[in-house]
């Protein structure tokens, strides 16, 4: 993460998911408190659906400690466009990958430059997270992103934005969708591994499905009208 100097203010999680704590002082014992929050180390990697951090950010007073230490010069995290969304559930994936690798982002995380991240917009309830993960694991989204939106292995929070949104989803799969989703992510959290055949398995594919020609509305002179897209908010970080 950039903090001006790791050493001091962040810490790295072995495999027992316990901080590795070199120094003698309030930071050693503090794993869980209010004092440590989540650092989006993790964000990078290509594990599905869920991961649990790699490592923890000092973070006490809103992480006054880490965003003044620097008082000279450019300092990355004063200015950092994601800010305002410390802390908040989401998703996450990978910023180079052939696929979505997309997971859930459980809430207080704090974001660095480890990989994009979206979030629900304003008045949008929670679920449309794990509606909008399922889809984003899909081969069709999938096939969508890399046939029609971007060829390369860059996966930036403007392709997210530019993705459809599954319209076409009736409301009894959406609420089958959507119980799935959260049933997979919380088995993934407590140690089950997940692998793209497994989401294949899982019949997520079969639940979106696609949309047929009769499910498109069309205007007057056989113009089909357009749909939205995903309704969460895509941050660069």
């Amino acid at each position: 993460m950039t903090t001006g100097k790791n050493a001091l203010f962040v810490r790295a999680v072995n495999g027992r998911r316990q901080l590795l704590e070199p120094y003698r002082f309030e930071f050693y014992d503090a794993l869980g408190h209010a004092r440590l929050r989540v650092g989006a180390g993790a964000a990078g990697n290509n594990q599905l659906l869920f991961a649990h951090p790699t490592h923890y950010i000092y973070w006490e007073d809103e992480g006054d400690a880490v965003l003044t230490y620097k008082r000279t010069g450019n300092w990355y995290l004063r200015g950092v466009g994601g800010q305002p969304y410390f802390g908040r559930e989401g998703i996450t994936w990978p910023l180079v990958a052939t696929r979505f690798n997309a997971r859930y982002m459980p809430p207080g995380y704090i974001l660095d430059s480890g990989a994009p991240c979206a979030f629900v917009r304003e008045g949008v309830g929670r679920d449309e997270i794990f509606f909008v993960l399922g889809w984003l694991l899909t081969d069709l989204a999938n096939r969508v992103l890399k046939t029609v939106i971007n060829h390369t292995r860059n996966i930036q929070s403007k392709d997210f934005e530019r993705m459809p949104y599954p319209w076409w989803v009736d409301a009894d799969r959406r609420i089958a969708i959507i119980e799935n989703v959260k049933a997979v992510v919380a088995e993934v959290a407590g140690g089950r591994a997940w692998t793209w055949r497994d989401v294949r398995a899982s019949g997520l594919n079969e639940m979106f499905g696609a949309p047929s020609s009769r499910d498109v509305p069309q205007q007057s002179g056989g113009v089909s009208t357009p749909k939205r897209q995903i309704d969460l908010l895509a941050v660069a970080e």
